[in-house]
């Protein structure tokens, strides 16, 4: 087993562009420009799932509040 492991993510090449993407497709504006930068990293580098302990809008990118969905029970339709 290996041990946990933490990757730095980066604004590498063509990060500018999915943000641009991102900010226009949700008419992104404000302090909710945080939340857009930091799914476009996410959609950048592969990432699908992201977890956090407070609300995240993170357009395009599937989230789970890890206190709230993590131990709330399964819903039915829900997948």
């Amino acid at each position: 087993m290996e041990p946990p492991r933490v990757q730095l993510l980066t604004e590498s090449n063509g990060y500018w562009p999915v943000l641009r993407e991102l900010a226009l497709e949700g008419k992104i504006q404000g302090s909710i420009m945080h939340d857009a930068r930091i799914a476009a990293l996410c959609r950048q580098h592969g990432i699908q799932e992201l977890w956090t302990a407070g609300i995240f809008r993170c357009l395009g990118c599937v989230y789970r509040h890890s206190l709230k969905d993590f131990f709330a029970p399964a819903k039915k339709g829900r997948g």
